[in-house]
């Protein structure tokens, strides 16, 4: 059976492994993904859930005194624009890619006539 994007959101955690931006009209993106993200936070599982809910947990690398395995925060989550966007709490992302193994997301945010994109991409 095909698979919805519900399915493929909701089946397994993701984790990011990748953050880019560009500043347009560049078209080469930059890597920031070792210099925004903290180490104890790249390695985070995203987990969403079929009811809306999503869990952002600590992984193995747990952040300033907190336990692995636990959940840091809770949001919610819903598709929109025929499920070519993805709104977590208010912010709307583009979905690029979203497949059994790859969630590719893009933000665009446009401050005194200048737009920046971001990439965030994550696997199992």
């Amino acid at each position: 059976a095909t698979k919805t994007k519900t399915d493929l959101l909701t089946d397994r955690p993701w984790i990011m492994h990748k953050y880019e931006g560009r500043t347009l009209p560049s078209t080469s993106w930059t890597d920031y993904f070792t210099v925004w993200i903290t180490a104890c936070d790249r390695d985070d599982k995203w987990i969403f859930g079929r009811s809306g809910g999503m869990e952002l947990n600590e992984n193995v690398y747990a952040c300033g005194g907190s336990t692995p395995h636990v959940t840091k925060d809770v949001f919610n989550w819903f598709f929109s624009d025929t499920d070519q966007k993805l709104s977590i709490d208010g912010v709307v992302y583009t979905i690029l890619r979203l497949d059994a193994n790859n969630l590719e997301l893009l933000i665009s945010t446009t401050e005194s006539g200048q737009t920046t994109e971001h990439k965030i991409s994550f696997e199992h």
